[in-house]
């Protein structure tokens, strides 16, 4: 950010004006608005080159699951605290850097609500598991 000083003089008044210049040339007359300015086109930088997102998969009897797939530690923090609501976390150790997981948020309503993270890898094993038992139950029918 960059700074840029002016003399103004109004008949009997004289001040000095300070505008806040970002990175990309955005004009600013507060600090704080550019600071904020900075930091959002920051965190969608990272988002673009470090997120990879699939937006609401429905999952029967679960609902919506948006799932990521985060190449920094940098973008897991940025995805993390986009969800960190007033919520309860539920396996939020599952969420790692090169690994896809998905987060559902339930709304708790007047309460907190709850968000639980899903391990790709895991969801695939349970349904393969599903399947193979599946194939067995059908094979016993056969007979």
């Amino acid at each position: 950010m960059k700074t840029r000083e002016e003399n103004i003089t109004i008949p009997e008044k004289s001040y000095k004006k300070i505008t806040y210049i970002s990175e990309d040339g955005r004009e600013f007359d507060r600090k704080n608005d550019c600071v904020e300015y900075e930091e959002k086109k920051k965190s969608e930088e990272i988002k673009k080159r470090d997120v990879h997102f699939f937006v609401d998969y429905d999952m029967p009897d679960l609902g919506s699951i948006d799932w990521y797939y985060c190449e920094t530690e940098e973008a897991l923090d940025l995805v993390l605290s986009e969800h960190d609501t007033y919520t309860t976390w539920k396996n939020l150790d599952i969420a790692k850097v090169g690994e896809w997981f998905g987060i559902l948020y339930e709304d708790g309503g007047d309460h907190r609500g709850t968000t639980t993270v899903f391990s790709l890898d895991e969801c695939k094993k349970q349904f393969e598991k599903f399947i193979k038992e599946i194939e067995l139950i059908e094979k016993k029918n056969d007979k």
